[in-house]
């Protein structure tokens, strides 16, 4: 079985190398916490042997590629978000053939919370990128700060019917004494059309 066959064990994935993210920077840097950039080429660098993946995609190349899938061009729609990024793309299908992979999920990375703000985001998008079938709001949160907040988001996603996965905890070795539980939320895009 591919990992991208199993999207529970994807994104556990990606949290896992958001984890080495946190380590690695922590290590060259002298013991600072990473920008949020870093995150999504940590795992593209991390996974890209089992995955194929795109980092900082605008919308608009979202829309031309759902679209193209569609066999159509459409004008974009007036409520359709532009001028943004997703951190993120997971493809699913053979990576030789570019032009005939899928959307897998559309993934937002975050250090230190989870918003609402981004679940919004993410929804609205998905909304028009009817291709993809999953997206996800990653993050690695401090702990044992963050040990209450990180079981509030548990209870509120589970209550909005989107499936959480917890990674492994990073421990970086220079910094202060702070570990990192990662963290992901999966969303079932409901507009999904093969």
């Amino acid at each position: 079985m591919k990992l991208e066959d199993d999207i529970n064990e994807t994104i556990t994935r990606v949290c896992d190398e958001f984890a080495r993210a946190i380590e690695k920077y922590d290590n060259i840097s002298g013991g600072l916490p990473p920008p949020e950039y870093f995150l999504p080429s940590h795992v593209l660098l991390g996974l890209g042997d089992v995955l194929t993946m795109t980092v900082e995609t605008n919308y608009g190349t979202l829309w031309r590629w759902n679209e193209e899938k569609h066999g159509k061009n459409d004008q974009r729609p007036q409520d359709f978000p532009s001028g943004r990024r997703v951190d993120l793309v997971i493809f699913k299908g053979d990576h030789t053939k570019k032009d005939e992979m899928e959307f897998l999920c559309l993934v937002e990375c975050k250090l230190g919370w989870v918003s609402q703000r981004d679940i919004t985001k993410l929804t609205e998008l998905l909304r028009h990128i009817d291709t993809c079938r999953y997206g996800a709001i990653c993050t690695a949160l401090e702990t044992p700060q963050k040990d209450g907040w990180l079981l509030q988001c548990k209870n509120a996603a589970q209550g909005a019917g989107r499936t959480h996965v917890v990674g492994r905890i990073a421990h970086p070795l220079y910094g202060q004494p702070q570990d990192w539980q990662t963290y992901a939320e999966i969303l079932v895009n409901p507009q999904y059309q093969p």
